[in-house]
């Protein structure tokens, strides 16, 4: 499922802010936070899929779910269908 990637030399991995009406720039401190947990989260969902005995047909909308909670002060994961991707966006035209 997953492929090794190879770094070659001075390819690093790097994260912007995109913000609207802004220029993608460096992230700042919360954002890096946010980056870390992110990664951390998909290392924890990754060795679960690996480790544990899950069948998920990725190509039939299925996907691993990894969540928390509160209650039980513990990370879950089962499978759920994917979310469906039908979004209505909506453009406010302003004159002027």
């Amino acid at each position: 499922m997953f492929e090794c990637l190879r770094r070659e030399k001075n390819e690093w991995p790097y994260f912007r802010s995109m913000k609207p009406g802004f220029l993608p720039w460096h992230i700042n401190g919360n954002e890096a936070e946010l980056v870390i947990a992110a990664l951390q989260n998909f290392v924890m969902a990754y060795k679960a899929y690996v480790e544990q005995d899950f069948e998920i047909d990725f190509e039939g909308d299925e996907t691993l779910f990894h969540f928390y909670d509160d209650e039980t002060d513990m990370w879950y994961n089962t499978v759920i269908k994917m979310p469906t991707r039908n979004r209505k966006f909506y453009v406010k035209i302003m004159e002027g």
